[in-house]
């Protein structure tokens, strides 16, 4: 694609059409790996449902509304990681370190990537080795040889590359978790019981909504 979409209110097809398969291209792969981290999270989940009467276990004990508070301000502490990177303009920056960090290191390392991940990191290559390129195209330069993600990622500017998502941050990127943080003396007993099912209940529907509506926009 070597020039601009629109001009004076025309849209040329002919260019639009693969800038639109890339992007659907983008989507897909954001698609499947935060499918792949629900998957995750539910085999994570710590209320289990009763057969009878279809209701939530009311039996919750301090361990499970520890870790469910622990949860909660890692994901704080990520989402804040994020919004201080992009003060500082260097979130695409920490973006290109997790993948790198996810795929590249571990095969730098000699460990064995799983068939899974191997696959998650074929697309996840085939998606920057296209954005590499049309932007190489788009500047008017020869297209490079890059033969692993790095090296795509290497030199690729900041608007080809998406936002960095909390899912994406292992938990070894923020600091740890000290149970002075979770406050749960502050809490009565009932309703830290309250607290942690109304939570847990939300975080479901959450899920739930997300999964359904991605589903029903990717079929």
């Amino acid at each position: 694609m070597s020039d601009y979409i629109t001009e004076a209110g025309k849209i040329y097809w002919d260019r639009a059409e693969p800038f639109i398969r890339m992007l659907g291209d983008h989507e897909l792969e954001c698609f499947k790996e935060r499918l792949s981290s629900i998957k995750h999270a539910r085999q994570e989940k710590i209320v289990s449902f009763q057969a009878d009467f279809g209701s939530i276990n009311t039996e919750v004990d301090r361990t499970t509304l520890i870790k469910q508070r622990m949860r909660e301000k890692l994901n704080e502490k990520k989402q804040l990681k994020i919004l201080r990177l992009k003060e500082k303009k260097r979130d695409k920056e920490y973006k290109r370190f997790l993948l790198c960090k996810r795929f590249d290191d571990e095969e730098n390392k000699g460990e064995e990537l799983s068939k899974g991940k191997k696959e998650r990191k074929a697309r996840v290559f085939e998606k920057y080795l296209k954005l590499r390129l049309t932007q190489d195209s788009n500047d008017g330069v020869a297209p490079g040889q890059y033969s692993t993600l790095a090296q795509a990622l290497e030199g690729l500017k900041d608007e080809y590359i998406s936002d960095v998502h909390i899912l994406e941050i292992g938990d070894d990127e923020v600091s740890d978790i000290d149970e002075s943080e979770l406050n749960l003396d502050a809490m009565p007993l009932h309703e830290q019981d309250t607290h942690l099912k109304s939570k847990l209940k939300v975080q479901e529907d959450i899920i739930d909504k997300y999964s359904e509506a991605n589903l029903e926009f990717m079929t």
